[in-house]
C-alpha cells in the first residue's frame, strides 16, 4: 500500500509539472498567423487571373521584418522561423533594414545601438553566424519547397541601407558586398530580363524565365561621407540586386528599376485607370502611430500600391491573420466560399501554411472541411466529351487559368452547357461555383442566382457597361454580353462607365466611342461591337469596376424595370467571368475553360492514343483464338498415342515383383 501511494504521488507531480510547463510555453511563445483554406485558393486564383499584367502591377501584401520580427524576437536565429512562417502564409514582400559598419566595412542586420548598449531586451547573435546570408538561406528553403506551379509566387526583398560605426569584434559579418550576400539566392531576377524599360508579365517572369525573387534597394540612409563604394555592386558579375533610380543615386552600370516607396500618409492619389499595366513598382508602408486598418489595406491595393505592414506586433503575430484575410484586391474576405451560406470560416478551417492546399483538384463537389483529404488522394472525372486525368504536380508550366479552352467542337451553346452541368449538380453541397463583383471584392455565389451582368470591351478593357434591364443567371449573363451589340436591343438599359449615367443600348453604343477615347485613342470604330462578360485582372481595373457598383440595393433596383424584388440582405454585385465549374478549388475564366492543373485529353486525342495498343491487343487475341481451334502437330494425335501407350503398358505392374 505504501509503494502504491508513493507511485501515485509521483505520477500526480509529473502530470502537474507537465501541465505547468506546457502552459508556460504557450504563454511565452507567440501565436502564429493563420491563413484560411479559402484564401489559399483565392491567392492562386488571383495570380492566374493576373498572368498577363506586369509584375510591377501585381499588388502583394508585405511586412517590415525589422520592425515586426527582429525588434520583437531579436536579431538572432530564433527569429528565422517567424520569417519562414510569413512566407508560408502568403506574404510576398519583406522590408529589411541593412546596416553598413563603417569601421569594418561590412554589412549586417543588427543596428549599432544593439552593439553599444548593455540592454539584453533584444539581443544580437554573433554577426558572423546571423547576417543577410542567414535570411537568404531561409528563403532558399522556402523556394525549394514551393517549386510546383501550384505554389510559385513572386517575392520582394526591399532593403533600406543605414550606417553604423561599431568596433566590437562580434559585429563582424564578413559580408563586404550586397551581391556577395545574395550570391546564393535562388530564382533571383536577372538584369537581362528586368530594367526600367523592360518589366515582364507575371506569367513570363514566373514560368518562362523561372524567376521568383526581386531584391531592391529602396532607401539609401548611408551617411554622406560613407566609405562604401557602390561601384562594387555595379562591377559585380551577374548582379542580383536592383537599385531604385527614383530614390537614390547609383552608378550607371548598376541594375535599376522604377520604384515608388512612400509612407501611407504621403499617398495622396491613386493610379489612373489607364495605367493598369504599369512598369513602376509601388509600395506604401504604415507606421506605429498610423497603422493600416483592414479596409485601408485593401484600398491601398486598389489604388495600385502594395502595402507594407510596418507597425510592431509585440510577439502577437496572430494579429496578422485579419490582414491576410483582407490582403487581396480581388476576393472579399472569407471567399471563395463553396458552401451555400456565406458565413465566416471557423478556426478549424484555418491553416498555417499555403502548402497545405490539396495537390489534386476534385471535379465533384465536397464540403470545405474535407479539404485536407485531397492532399493524399485525388479524384478523376469522366465526362462525355473528355477524360480528365489528375496531373497537378506535373502540369505544363505554360498552362494558365484564363485561356485554356477545350479544343473540341461544341454544338451546344454556353448556356446549355452550364445548365446541364448545374442539373447534374442538383445535389451539390457547395453550389457557389460562380462569382460576382461587390464593393468588398469578389464573392462566390450560386451560378443560378440572378444578378446584372457587367460587360467589358475586349479591345478597350477599361470600358465597362452594366446591363440592368433584367437580372440573369451566370450562363445567361455570358451570352447577354456577347450578343448585346449584335442584337442592338434599344430596350436594354446600361450603366456606362464614362459618366455613370443610365442609357439605352443605342445611346450607349454611340456614347461608348467617346468613352473609349478617354482611354485609348487608337481604337477602331468597331471596337464597341466586341464585348464579353467582364473580369478585371488588375487592382486598378477592379477599382474601376467597384466604382460602378451602388452602395445599396435600392440604387441598383430603382433604375431597372425588372420585376424581381430585392431583399434587404441581398448582396449588391454584378456577374464577372470567373467560375470553378470544371474543378473544385480551381477558378478559371470562361464557361468552357478547364482547370489548368489537370491534363485535359479530348476524345479524338484519347482515341489516337489507344488505337495502336488496341490494334495490337486485338491481333494477339485473334491469334490466340485461332491457335485454340487449330492445334499444333504435336497435339493432333494425342488420343492415338495414349491408346498405344495403354496397350503397351497393360501387362506392366507397379512395384517390385515377388
Amino acid at each position: 500500500m505504501m509503494l502504491f501511494s508513493t507511485w501515485l504521488t509521483t505520477l500526480i507531480i509529473l502530470i502537474l509539472s507537465k501541465t505547468a510547463y506546457s502552459g508556460s510555453t504557450t504563454a511565452n511563445e507567440p501565436e502564429w498567423p493563420n491563413i484560411s483554406a479559402q484564401r489559399v485558393v483565392a491567392i492562386r486564383a488571383q495570380r492566374d487571373i493576373s498572368k498577363n499584367i506586369t509584375i510591377a502591377s501585381n499588388q502583394v501584401l508585405g511586412v517590415n521584418v525589422t520592425e515586426t520580427i527582429f525588434k520583437t524576437v531579436g536579431y538572432k536565429s530564433d527569429s528565422l522561423p517567424y520569417f519562414q512562417q510569413m512566407l508560408n502564409t502568403g506574404i510576398q514582400a519583406f522590408a529589411i533594414d541593412l546596416y553598413y559598419n563603417e569601421h569594418f566595412g561590412d554589412w549586417g542586420i543588427c543596428p549599432g545601438s544593439r552593439w553599444t548598449t548593455n540592454s539584453t531586451k533584444v539581443q544580437c547573435d554573433d554577426a558572423f553566424s546571423f547576417n543577410i546570408s542567414s535570411i537568404v538561406s531561409n528563403l532558399n528553403t522556402y523556394l525549394a519547397s514551393s517549386t510546383t506551379q501550384l505554389s510559385t509566387y513572386t517575392v520582394y526583398l526591399l532593403f533600406s541601407l543605414n550606417s553604423i560605426d561599431v568596433s566590437k569584434q562580434e559585429s563582424i559579418t564578413g559580408v563586404h558586398s550586397l551581391n556577395d550576400a545574395l550570391s546564393s539566392l535562388e530564382y533571383a531576377a536577372s538584369s537581362l530580363h528586368l530594367s526600367p524599360t523592360l518589366v515582364p508579365s507575371l506569367n513570363t517572369f514566373l514560368f518562362d524565365e523561372l524567376h521568383r525573387v526581386v531584391p531592391i534597394v529602396v532607401k539609401n540612409n548611408l551617411k554622406q561621407n560613407t566609405t562604401y563604394n557602390f561601384n562594387v555592386e555595379a562591377e559585380y558579375p551577374n548582379p542580383k540586386i536592383f537599385f531604385s533610380n527614383t530614390t537614390m543615386e547609383t552608378p550607371m552600370e548598376a541594375p535599376k528599376v522604377h520604384i515608388d516607396y512612400r509612407s501611407f500618409e504621403n499617398m495622396t492619389t491613386c493610379v489612373p485607370y489607364s495605367d493598369y499595366n504599369s512598369t513602376l513598382f509601388r509600395f506604401v508602408y504604415d507606421s506605429s502611430t498610423s497603422p493600416f486598418s483592414t479596409e485601408q489595406l485593401r484600398s491601398t491595393m486598389l489604388c495600385g500600391y502594395s502595402p507594407i505592414i510596418t507597425h510592431p506586433m509585440d510577439r502577437q503575430f496572430n494579429l496578422l491573420s485579419p490582414y491576410l484575410e483582407n490582403g487581396l484586391w480581388s476576393w472579399a474576405a472569407n471567399n471563395p466560399n463553396l458552401t451555400s451560406d456565406n458565413t465566416s470560416i471557423s478556426d478549424s478551417s484555418t491553416y498555417s501554411q499555403m502548402t497545405l492546399l490539396p495537390s489534386s483538384f476534385s471535379t465533384m463537389p465536397t464540403s470545405l472541411t474535407s479539404l485536407q483529404s485531397y492532399q493524399t488522394a485525388g479524384s478523376s472525372f469522366m465526362a462525355p466529351e473528355k477524360q480528365i486525368t489528375d496531373a497537378a504536380s506535373n502540369a505544363d508550366s505554360n498552362s494558365n487559368s484564363t485561356g485554356s479552352n477545350d479544343n473540341n467542337t461544341r454544338t451546344t451553346t454556353e448556356s446549355d452547357k452550364v445548365e446541364s452541368t448545374l442539373e447534374q449538380g442538383e445535389e451539390y453541397e457547395d453550389p457557389n461555383r460562380c462569382a460576382i463583383a461587390t464593393k468588398k471584392g469578389w464573392v462566390s455565389v450560386s451560378c443560378t442566382e440572378l444578378y446584372y451582368p457587367c460587360c467589358q470591351n475586349k479591345k478597350n478593357i477599361t470600358q465597362y457597361h452594366i446591363l440592368i434591364s433584367k437580372k440573369l443567371q451566370y450562363a445567361e449573363a455570358v451570352d447577354a454580353c456577347k450578343r448585346y451589340y449584335d442584337d442592338n436591343d434599344a430596350d436594354d438599359k446600361v450603366i456606362s462607365d464614362d459618366s455613370g449615367s443610365i442609357s439605352s443600348a443605342q445611346n450607349s453604343s454611340t456614347n461608348s466611342n467617346s468613352s473609349s477615347n478617354n482611354y485609348d485613342d487608337d481604337d477602331d470604330d468597331d471596337d464597341d461591337e466586341d464585348w464579353e462578360l467582364a473580369l478585371p485582372y488588375s487592382s486598378v481595373l477592379q477599382r474601376h469596376l467597384e466604382s460602378l457598383i451602388p452602395n445599396t440595393t435600392d440604387s441598383a433596383s430603382s433604375s431597372s424595370d425588372d420585376d424581381t424584388t430585392t431583399s434587404d440582405d441581398e448582396i449588391v454585385g454584378y456577374w464577372i467571368d470567373i467560375n470553378s465549374l470544371s474543378a473544385e478549388y480551381c477558378w478559371v475564366s470562361g464557361i468552357n475553360s478547364n482547370c489548368p492543373y489537370q491534363k485535359i485529353v479530348s476524345v479524338r486525342r484519347f482515341a489516337e492514343m489507344i488505337t495502336p495498343s488496341s490494334t495490337i491487343a486485338g491481333f494477339l487475341l485473334l491469334l490466340i483464338l485461332a491457335l485454340h481451334f487449330d492445334s499444333v502437330p504435336i497435339h493432333r494425335n494425342t488420343n492415338h498415342w495414349k491408346r498405344l501407350l495403354n496397350e503397351k503398358l497393360k501387362d506392366e505392374y507397379e512395384g517390385v515383383s515377388s
